[in-house]
């Protein structure tokens, strides 16, 4: 890495690829970035649609093979990405005809694709995150959808392969259940995601499940709010806590942003409890997409900002007692929004979203200095 990455920019990329959108970003080992992206909600839909993953150096300049296009002969979306050995792991799902399926795929650092799967034996799967085990295996979670026409949760674990091993179910009679994120913490597994009542009468709710290494001994957590209560993100930080996102929105879509400390106890830390919660305020309606842990004390969120009929991009950081340090808004009219967010080696932050730019929404890459502004 050279000595002037420390440099703020904002970039453009696929610009000629109607409607994409930056979901997940992060840095590759030197220093330059790789992002994950996918075409928007606002483009039409099509029957074969893949995955876009672009590769960029420390300064954003796209590379030469980039945008790599991946996926099956249907509607591909990735949700996630982690660097794994010689390459990424891409999770998310794949729509083939009528049936969703289950999607993963690893990617070398040079852009060639090395193997892809589908995971199907249900009536929709879809994975929204993904974690490499300590075998070389990999663990997902999202949702699939049982008989009765219900999301439930699921964990599903890899080999390094992609080579199905196990699944496990995890859901509430009654609700829709999504899982969002996913981390490990000692030999637990820990999920944040959605329980969503089928009665619209009644609020969402915040769910904190906490397992062992094989899906096995599942606790569960219920987060109530005063408005439906979303699960977005769980992380661990350098001193070893866990922290947890979500954003609570009501019917005139207002939103805020939730934060909470986590606490396992027990003889195998196998219950949880909250430690510390709060509800960030602010002037406008806000929404967090990805929060990211960057030294002891520290956080940050990126996301988005409404104010007036414009959606502008929306960055903070706060400490470990959820004060807000640092707060950060960028954008004039129309939409621009942040959903992928990464600490940077120069202790500054990346992130990646979408602006509508020439009448389309195209991908961005909006690197931040250490204060977390764009110079």
């Amino acid at each position: 890495m050279s000595e002037k990455q420390i440099e703020s920019f904002l970039k453009y990329y696929a610009i000629d690829i109607e409607n994409t959108e930056g979901v997940e970003v992060i840095q590759n080992l030197d220093g330059g970035y790789v992002i994950l992206a996918n075409y928007s909600q606002e483009a039409t839909l099509e029957t074969d649609r893949d995955i876009l993953i672009i590769y960029c150096d420390e300064f954003g300049r796209m590379s030469s093979n980039s945008p790599l296009q991946i996926g099956t002969n249907g509607f591909d979306q990735g949700n996630s990405i982690i660097r794994s050995g010689d390459g990424f792991i891409i999770a998310g799902s794949s729509l083939i005809g009528t049936q969703k399926l289950g999607y993963l795929s690893k990617i070398g650092n040079n852009g060639q694709q090395i193997w892809q799967q589908t995971y199907g034996g249900y009536k929709e799967m879809e994975f929204n995150a993904v974690i490499q085990h300590q075998d070389g295996g990999y663990i997902m979670t999202g949702y699939f959808m049982n008989e009765n026409d219900e999301k439930e949760i699921i964990l599903y674990k890899t080999d390094s392969n992609g080579d199905s091993l196990w699944v496990r179910e995890m859901g509430y009679t009654g609700f829709n259940n999504i899982g969002e994120s996913l981390e490990r913490y000692q030999d637990r597994l820990l999920i944040i995601g959605t329980n969503t009542p089928l009665n619209p009468s009644e609020h969402s709710n915040m769910l904190i499940l906490n397992t062992n290494l094989e899906g096995r001994g599942i606790f569960a957590l219920w987060i109530t709010g005063e408005e439906d209560l979303i699960g977005e993100e769980i992380v661990l930080d350098p001193d070893g806590d866990l922290y947890i996102m979500g954003n609570e929105h009501n019917s005139l879509g207002d939103s805020r942003i939730y934060l909470a400390r986590l606490q396992l106890i027990g003889d195998n830390l196998e219950e949880v409890e909250l430690d510390y919660y709060k509800y960030l305020e602010d002037v406008n309606s806000v929404w967090g997409e990805d929060l990211e842990s960057t030294e002891p004390g520290s956080m940050a969120i990126c996301g988005w900002e409404s104010s007036q009929n414009d959606i502008n991009i929306y960055f903070i950081n706060v400490d470990n007692n959820f004060q807000v340090t640092n707060r950060q808004t960028y954008g004039s009219k129309g939409y621009q929004a942040t959903q992928g967010l990464y600490y940077t080696n120069d202790e500054g932050y990346s992130l990646t979203g979408s602006v509508d730019l020439g009448g389309g929404r195209t991908s961005i890459l909006l690197k931040l200095d250490r204060e977390g502004k764009l110079q």
